[in-house]
């Protein structure tokens, strides 16, 4: 994504992966843009990487940035669901995803909405999978002062986080479990924060068929 470097001091930035483990091989799709809404001025991708891990083989994690635009991320959703579908094996879908839980590209890629008469099969939503889906910070939601539910990831440049954004979606095989999901959240606010969103880490099992790890 590019910016004008009067704004931020740099003009490039992108999707990462960073593994303890071999990485096999990498590529990444662009991903749908329309030019002319005004909210959907980056081309995003979905960056994808195979990787060799102990125990379970490989591994596909998939990662992305979706847009500010609503029509924008309905497409890319079923750009990347389309994607994943050619590799076969375990693999992680993580990213900041710009959309609420009750939007269409979330609900498509929970497997409850169909798009464009697409329907997404074996995806599982990390967060959902241990904790119910907390309230997002709307007015008359919370007290003032009252603790957010857990699982809200921005804005951490606020005083509270305010609604989650940021996923982790797993396609898991039958031997391998989701031992937990937790937000990497050092509690800083306002200018004190590292970033304006909290992270994500999942912690996996694996059954007694196999040698033990995590």
């Amino acid at each position: 994504m590019s910016y004008p470097e009067s704004i931020l001091g740099r003009i490039e930035e992108g999707a990462a992966i960073i593994s303890k483990f071999p990485i096999v091989s990498h590529d990444y799709i662009l991903l749908y843009r329309n030019a002319s809404d005004s909210e959907d001025f980056h081309q995003r991708i979905c960056l994808h990487a195979e990787i060799e891990t102990p125990y379970l083989g490989v591994v596909h994690v998939f990662v992305t940035h979706l847009s500010l635009s609503e029509p924008a991320r309905d497409r890319s959703v079923v750009q990347i669901w389309e994607f994943m579908q050619r590799f076969s094996g375990p693999a992680v879908l993580m990213g900041d995803l710009n959309a609420e839980p009750d939007s269409k590209a979330i609900r498509f890629l929970q497997g409850v909405e169909e798009i464009d008469r697409v329907k997404t099969e074996g995806l599982q939503d990390a967060w959902l999978m241990k904790y119910p889906e907390p309230r997002a910070d709307r007015d008359g939601t919370y007290w003032r002062n009252e603790i957010r539910d857990s699982g809200l990831t921005f804005n951490a440049l606020m005083n509270h986080l305010e609604k989650r954004i940021d996923y982790m979606f797993v396609r898991l095989p039958s031997d391998v479990g989701l031992h937990n999901i937790s937000l990497l959240d050092d509690g800083k606010r306002g200018y004190a924060a590292a970033s304006d969103h909290v992270g994500l880490m999942g912690t996996f099992t694996f059954s007694q068929e196999k040698d033990q790890g995590s």
